[in-house]
């Protein structure tokens, strides 16, 4: 496991920026940590380390927004914070998106669909220390 000391919005971008350079295609990126916690700015950093400079939001209530980087890397970005039922996930083609093999999916609240999440995947978790510090941990299954 990976441990990584934040004291800012912007080092936890930086943090991710790192991460996502070395993450391999076909990966699942499960982000897990409370409200507040700075999951949106490690998703920001995480798009600009696999070369994507579109601006990054949430997908809150889409449950998911696509990106495309220059070098042609798909970010997949999910958010089942508001998910209520898991059927939604399979009408969005879920399992299919996280078995791609020419994709990096990243699931923010993946807790609710754990159940069909794969068995190897990458565990970031955000943890809050003060208004400020932040520990992110990494955590390859």
């Amino acid at each position: 496991m990976e441990k990584y000391l934040s004291n800012s919005v912007n080092e936890t971008e930086k943090i991710a920026f790192n991460i996502a350079k070395s993450t391999p295609i076909g990966s699942v990126v499960e982000l897990i940590g409370e409200l507040g916690a700075g999951k949106t700015a490690f998703a920001k950093g995480f798009a600009k380390g696999l070369g994507i400079a579109d601006t990054i939001t949430s997908p809150t209530f889409a449950l998911l927004n696509s990106y495309v980087g220059d070098n042609g890397i798909k970010l997949n970005h999910f958010d089942l914070y508001r998910l209520e039922d898991i059927e939604e996930l399979f009408l969005l083609g879920f399992e299919e998106i996280l078995n791609s093999k020419n994709e990096i999916s990243l699931v923010e609240w993946p807790q609710i669909a754990e159940s069909i999440m794969p068995k190897h995947k990458i565990i970031i978790t955000i943890s809050k220390l003060s208004s400020t510090e932040r520990e992110i941990k990494v955590e390859h299954l």
